[in-house]
């Protein structure tokens, strides 16, 4: 990314280098806007960044309970255009939408707006993000389990959605 930011981007760009970021997931180095890391037809999970980790984590934990999660991985977050995002989000049925940010404005709005405008909207959206709280100091994986974003906690929110 940092390459394409240098000599393939005409304008402004910004590289975030969150805290947290060490983790197993190291294989994508595709300049895609969206790249596919696991296949399944029962739920789309899109994340992006640091939580690509939590967020194969909660497929393998969803898998163990009969749920074939497909995970996506956004390589940019702006701009988000229908044309990038139809063909992999277009009519889903659960699109779980996963982000370490504030829901308002969140990629995860921001998403289902873009595809609802287009007539392409999942029948059913989770939001699993931040919301309006702010979190005190702590480590990264704590404080990703406070507040839900973990891989447990993304598995969780997802089988609520499914009932």
């Amino acid at each position: 990314m940092l390459r394409q930011a240098l000599f393939e981007i005409d304008g402004p760009v910004a590289v975030r280098y969150p805290r947290g970021g060490e983790g197993d997931y190291r294989e994508d180095r595709s300049g895609a806007p969206v790249v596919r890391l696991r296949e399944g037809e029962d739920v789309t999970l899109l994340t992006y960044g640091v939580l690509v980790n939590q967020a194969l984590a909660a497929a393998d934990l969803l898998e163990r309970q009969g749920v074939r999660t497909e995970v996506l991985k956004l390589n940019r977050i702006s701009p988000l255009e229908y044309e990038t995002l139809a063909p992999w989000l277009a009519g889903k049925k659960l699109l779980a939408v996963a982000e370490d940010a504030f829901g308002a404005g969140c990629v995860g709005q921001r998403t289902a707006a873009i595809l609802a405008q287009h007539g392409q909207a999942p029948e059913k959206l989770v939001l699993i993000n931040l919301g309006k709280t702010f979190l005190p100091e702590g480590a990264v994986p704590q404080l990703e389990h406070q507040a839900g974003i973990d891989a447990a906690g993304i598995a969780r929110a997802v089988q609520e959605a499914r009932t």
